[in-house]
């Protein structure tokens, strides 16, 4: 009787265990870092490539349909403010989907850090993943290099500047009311 205890209680374990057990992305090796750029920049198959160094602002998750039709998968929705741009389309804003850990193969973004961004265009939506050659743009020198100029780089100033006026503007604006509002002539 203690014996057929002892093992119905390791099976339950090795049982959970099992059914626990999540398995980690495995990405297929082979291909060098220059076979990556050329394979992304190419653009012979079924879905687009876009290639683009930008800013993560914002990451949210979002449901996503699944083939066949009936499950839907949680994904990270990325945005990003694009800066330089080696292929797609030019947009000040753009989204790209990931899975939502390294274990199912989503790219570990973070809010705030600069990427250089392998994504592919399917289903209407902008897809990476951690077996891409994305990176941070502080580990991508050798890409940036391979890659060659950017196709369209972002100018930011026209819009620092409207900001900074804009701000001015309405803190002379406040400014002039508060002494309005307290006795004070202009």
């Amino acid at each position: 009787m203690k014996d057929t205890l002892k093992c119905f209680i390791l099976v339950v374990v090795v049982l959970c265990f099992l059914i626990n057990t999540s398995w980690p992305c495995n990405c297929a090796a082979g291909m060098s870092l220059k076979e990556d750029i050329v394979e992304a920049l190419k653009d012979d198959s079924g879905s687009k490539a876009i290639v683009f160094a930008g800013r993560v602002v914002s990451i949210r998750q979002v449901s996503e349909d699944s083939e066949p039709p009936g499950q839907n998968y949680i994904m990270n929705e990325v945005s990003f403010i694009m800066a330089k741009l080696w292929k797609g389309s030019p947009q000040r804003f753009i989204s790209v989907r990931t899975w939502p850990n390294e274990a199912s193969c989503g790219y570990p973004f973070k809010v705030g850090k600069n990427y250089l961004v392998y994504a592919r265009h399917w289903k209407s939506q902008n897809h990476t993943n951690y077996c891409s050659p994305t990176k941070q743009l502080a580990q991508a020198k050798e890409d940036l290099v391979l890659l060659g100029p950017p196709i369209y780089t972002f100018n930011f100033l026209p819009l620092l500047m409207a900001i900074i006026c804009s701000t001015m503007a309405m803190g002379a604006f406040c400014w002039r009311r508060y002494r309005r509002h307290n006795g004070h002539k202009t």
